[in-house]
């Protein structure tokens, strides 16, 4: 039989760990990616970004997301085991170079009071055969929502997309050294957005901040949408602008596939499953509304609305160029900011991260009588081979040993999740190998 090889490597404690895959052939099946590496995970392990808009109306907001956190991590720990969780939070403000908004903002550095008794600009939590081990005093709530307090005194000119790269991609030797640690090759990458405005990263700022007469948020929409021109206001007057789209390129806006290009450079080897990509904005729409405000000014009017308990109107505007973003990811998820409980946008988001880094899946192709598996532990170094489970009935009394499932959570009907199975009481870390003959 004429069999090309192809490795597995499963990384991580052992105690539960994770998985990625190597090709070292071109392997006809289209189900594998060549060079890709897809996690499978032993210790489910997460590192989540939040974006969270602080611009000045977005207060209502902050307190919904903070107060359904409870229910976010709920969902991530119904998980067996408990994953390990790296959580930071960043501003949409980078600045404009402008007295309004100065220099770069926050400039994409995590966000992490002094007060909040987190020991890292991040929130970090490890799980070792069920023993915890935390940066943080008190709870995990309670860190997040003081690292989630980001106010709403920054820039209204919301930069989502540029603050993730910033963040997570960081040019500037500050921003590098205060967020290092946070990501890890090993770990699924989830970052979700909060923001009542659509992505506005601006390439050219003074152009954003040119009309005197016009709200910033409609300069971002002229500078980023191309509507029908039979049925348009021009954005010069109030009315609707009919079928709008993001023009293929924009003088005065960093380019969407940049962004995107950025954020799978982060994973770069790594299977499109270990990136979650999720948004709380407004509600997408074609037609884009042109209202003056109450100074008298043109703005972009909103997609949707919602009144608080305190009686105060809440709005957010069409988020199409967010909406290009995050709908070019496998994983993703866009959730409506118009409503007064956040709380199944945050649930939506939980369970999409959750099925991400629950058992990974392996394509078919994979011959489970054609794979051997080594574990290579850290400390003390050693090696030693893991056996297949004679079958996932047998798996506890034989572990450490390993099987394929096919009714893994997460995985479609044409894969099967690749589980490990851990006897109890094993805590060493290391990396696994397994190398599997692909017919």
């Amino acid at each position: 039989m004429g069999f090309k090889l192809t490795t597995i490597l499963i990384c991580g404690s052992f105690a539960f760990g994770c998985v990625s895959r190597e090709v070292q052939e071109e392997i006809p099946d289209p189900n594998i990616t060549e060079g890709a590496r897809l996690p499978i995970n032993i210790q489910p392990k997460a590192d989540v970004l939040f974006v969270i808009d602080n611009s000045s109306s977005t207060l209502e907001e902050q307190a919904s997301l903070k107060a359904n956190f409870n229910t976010f991590i709920s969902i991530l720990d119904s998980l067996d085991p408990k994953p390990d969780l790296n959580i930071a939070v960043i501003s949409t403000d980078v600045g404009m170079d402008d007295p309004v908004c100065p220099g770069d903002g926050d400039n994409g550095m995590f966000h992490m009071p002094s007060n909040c008794g987190v020991t890292d600009n991040y929130i970090r939590r490890e799980v070792t055969n069920g023993n915890i081990t935390t940066n943080f005093t008190g709870t995990l709530d309670a860190a997040f929502q003081c690292a989630a307090s980001v106010g709403a005194t920054g820039c209204g000119i919301e930069q989502p997309l540029e603050a993730m790269k910033r963040a997570l991609a960081p040019s500037d030797a500050g921003v590098m050294a205060h967020n290092a640690g946070f990501l890890r090759e090993d770990a699924l990458l989830g970052v979700v957005f909060i923001t009542d405005e659509d992505d506005c990263s601006a390439s050219d700022r003074s152009s954003i901040l040119a009309a005197a007469d016009a709200t910033v948020n409609l300069q971002c929409a002229k500078a980023a949408y191309e509507c029908d021109t039979s049925a348009t206001t021009d954005w010069t007057a109030v009315g609707t602008n009919i079928g709008c789209e993001l023009k293929e390129q924009s003088n005065a806006l960093f380019d969407i596939d940049g962004y995107i290009d950025s954020l799978r450079a982060v994973k770069e080897g790594h299977a499109e499953s270990t990136l979650v990509v999720a948004s709380i904005a407004g509600q997408v729409a074609d037609d884009v509304g042109v209202r003056t405000n109450g100074a008298g000014n043109l703005e972009v009017a909103p997609s949707c609305s919602f009144t608080d308990m305190a009686g105060q109107l809440n709005e957010a505007r069409p988020p199409l160029r967010m909406n290009k973003f995050i709908s070019s990811f496998a994983k993703n998820t866009e959730q409506t900011l118009c409503t007064e409980d956040l709380g199944p946008a945050i649930q939506q988001i939980a369970e999409l991260l959750a099925g991400g880094i629950s058992d990974g899946c392996v394509p078919q192709g994979v011959d489970a009588t054609e794979c051997v598996a080594e574990f290579e532990a850290e400390d003390p170094t050693e090696t030693f081979s893991i056996p297949q489970c004679s079958s996932p009935a047998n798996a506890a009394g034989e572990a450490p040993c390993w099987y394929f499932d096919n009714a893994a959570q997460g995985c479609d009907a044409s894969e099967a999740g690749f589980h490990f199975e851990v006897p109890a009481g094993f805590t060493t870390r290391g990396h696994a190998k397994v190398d599997c003959a692909i017919e």
